[in-house]
């Protein structure tokens, strides 16, 4: 099928996600026809106010074909919702990505039974180690590994899946997937794409922000089964991937180590997962 370009210009709109993009669609019937209402009638939409609104009448849609070209010469797969390639997992959940873009082998039917390894970006060496350690033995196990190719436990996983050569690593970024944050995995990010991919929502140029950290946090989660905390605080960001995960269902996990986070989990009911154990991956 081919790249409906009204689409993906109306994916990029800040503001505009699913359950907005179906509202518009119920109202003006294509998305070409959204492009072409004016502020007054698109604000009369749920979901649509007056920034929005002037947003999508300021849509040039020759410039985001050249953006497009300059995308795909650079390796971008750009995959729309409706696409036949895009994840399964992804399309059961409310809020899912209206296109992703990704950088590297792009294999979507290799991520079951993936898992999502994250934490804090200042872990204890234990903890450092033990993320690699679990990443490497479950992608041995041929379980991907997910993370969001941050410093720290994020980092941590990546390199230990690397490790293996039985499943992929996939980085689900928030920034763009030309736009590497942070800039000190830039060479990670590379080999990543060589067997895994990067992955992010956001335009491929995009710069990485405190909202977009947030919010691919819900892609991480969706992609897997079984979510682990390797090390966090209470207010660390890796919470937010554990609040969406618990939404879709997704089994928590974590180690029993004195972090307020990690205690939190323990006290919600997350399995316990013994670092001590030499067969980690036997455990999830």
């Amino acid at each position: 099928m081919p790249l409906d370009i009204s689409w993906l210009a109306l994916s990029l709109v800040q503001g505009i996600g699913h359950k907005t993009l179906n509202n518009l669609l119920e109202v003006f019937g294509t998305t070409d026809d959204i492009l072409r209402a004016s502020a007054d009638d698109l604000v009369q939409v749920r979901g649509i106010g007056k920034k929005i609104a002037e947003t999508i009448t300021t849509i040039k849609l020759h410039e985001l074909v050249l953006d497009i070209e300059q995308w795909q010469n650079a390796g971008v797969q750009i995959i729309p919702q409706y696409a036949d390639n895009y994840p399964q997992i992804l399309q059961s959940i409310d809020d899912a990505p209206l296109t992703l873009f990704t950088l590297g082998n792009y294999s979507p039917e290799q991520w079951q039974n993936a898992v999502g390894i994250i934490g804090t970006r200042n872990p204890t060496k234990q903890a450092k180690k033990l993320a690699f350690e679990l990443a490497e033995q479950l992608a041995d196990s041929g379980r991907p590994i997910i993370s969001g190719l941050a410093l720290g436990v994020d980092a941590s996983a990546h390199l230990g899946a690397l490790q293996a050569t039985s499943a992929p690593t996939i980085a689900v970024l928030g920034g763009g997937v030309l736009n590497i944050y942070p800039a000190q995995n830039k060479k990670l990010a590379e080999k990543i794409r060589e067997t895994g991919c990067l992955l992010s929502e956001n335009a491929p140029n995009a710069t990485a922000s405190a909202p977009r950290l947030v919010t691919r946090n819900r892609i991480i989660s969706a992609l897997c089964r079984d979510i682990v905390v390797i090390q966090s605080d209470i207010k660390g960001g890796a919470m937010h991937a554990v609040k969406a995960g618990q939404q879709y269902g997704r089994t928590i996990h974590t180690v029993n180590w004195n972090f307020s986070g990690n205690q939190h989990l323990i006290k919600d009911g997350a399995c316990v997962i013994d670092p001590t154990n030499p067969h980690l991956a036997s455990s999830m």
